[in-house]
């Protein structure tokens, strides 16, 4: 429970100051390295950016897969 292999992310920075946003995704990307998969949903272009894959929907629909 507390050493999970998947980690599901709904707007972890979402209502945060742009320190704290980053202070978050190194907590993420920590456990990236450690080997746990991480799947974030974001609005932000800073999450957006650190991420490994990103997929957007539009209009309902499913881009960039």
């Amino acid at each position: 429970m507390n050493d999970p292999l998947v980690i599901l992310a709904d707007e972890p920075t979402g209502e945060v100051d742009a320190l704290n946003e980053a202070r978050v995704l190194t907590l993420l990307q920590t456990r990236v390295r450690d080997g746990k998969a991480v799947l974030v949903v974001t609005h932000s272009s800073a999450v957006a950016r650190v991420a490994h894959r990103v997929l957007q929907l539009v209009d309902g629909r499913l881009i960039n897969a």
